[in-house]
């Protein structure tokens, strides 16, 4: 089981692992944090760039008013 989960993550682009740590960290659904990382990374103009969980949740407290 412990084999199938790390093939599993190995095989998730860096965004999609990235996405599922901070779905998990946040408490919030996994296609929302996956959505948000891949636009930021579309606006960036960098391919593969990674984003940080800061940039994550300053968007998210901004679009919830926080």
């Amino acid at each position: 089981m412990v084999k199938a989960e790390a093939r599993r993550w190995r095989s998730r682009s860096e965004v999609q692992r990235q996405a599922e740590l901070e779905a998990e960290a946040l408490e919030i659904p996994y296609e929302e944090v996956l959505w948000r990382l891949e636009k930021r990374s579309g606006r960036s103009g960098e391919a593969g760039k990674s984003c940080t969980p800061a940039l994550l949740l300053s968007a998210n407290f901004t679009s919830t008013g926080f």
